[in-house]
């Protein structure tokens, strides 16, 4: 386990605990700090549920259930090399999350954070569900440089608010006298994995058939976190 991954194994009071992740966008294993929180603390179930049904959720179209296809067989395999599995289940996330967490044993769930509304009363919610379940929930800045709430016009009220700028420089001054932005967390080396039942990924029908309309996209993209790599 790398220095880094060390202290963030200490900073908090999960040391020792089995754990769950719940993946949302965050398909990748280097700078995913739910993932390198719940690895370095302790045995770790990694989970990603397809959601087409809970409420304000957007369809996804079809070219991103494409890249989500091959997303998440590249990440399978990366994890599976580390000793880990991805677990996938498809159906409303407020049922299968506190579901395939007592599958695993976990006592903790963590997930790196979304801004959508939909997705962030999904996510309150879910949250307060788990811990009236005595689960241990924490969520992760993951996706911004600033959490939207710590970036506000002066006055603007609690925390949270919907204030927001309506001119680039007072926003950008405000950036650049807060604290300095989080550095991106190393690779996660190893996983002592929990698991659960999961479904089979080419039984979700993400990709195009009759016709094949893909070849293009895949003659000039790469889906997977080694393909974002700059």
């Amino acid at each position: 386990m790398s220095k880094h991954l060390q202290d963030i194994a200490r900073a908090g009071r999960f040391e020792g605990m089995k754990s769950m992740v719940w993946l949302r966008d965050n398909l990748r294993l280097t700078d995913n700090p739910a993932l390198a929180k719940a690895c370095a603390t302790g045995p770790t179930a990694v989970l990603y549920v397809l959601d087409e049904v809970s409420e304000g959720i957007r369809p996804l179209g079809g070219a991103t259930r494409w890249w989500l296809h091959h997303s998440l067989q590249n990440l399978a395999a990366e994890i599976a090399e580390l000793g880990g599995s991805l677990i996938l289940r498809r159906g409303n996330a407020a049922e299968i999350v506190p579901e395939v967490a007592q599958k695993t044993g976990a006592e903790a769930v963590f997930w790196n954070r979304r801004y959508g509304g939909a997705e962030r009363a999904i996510d309150s919610e879910l949250k307060s569900a788990l811990t009236k379940a005595d689960f241990t929930v924490q969520s992760f800045q993951a996706n911004l440089l600033f959490e939207p709430w710590t970036i506000q016009p002066k006055g603007a009220g609690p925390a949270e608010s919907s204030a927001h700028y309506k001119v680039f420089t007072p926003f950008w001054r405000a950036c650049q006298e807060s604290a300095e932005p989080r550095q991106p967390l190393t690779r996660i080396e190893s996983f002592a994995g929990l698991t659960a039942p999961s479904d089979v990924l080419d039984d979700w029908g993400l990709l195009p058939s009759k016709p094949d309309w893909s070849h293009g996209l895949a003659a000039e993209w790469t889906p997977g976190e080694s393909g974002a790599e700059i």
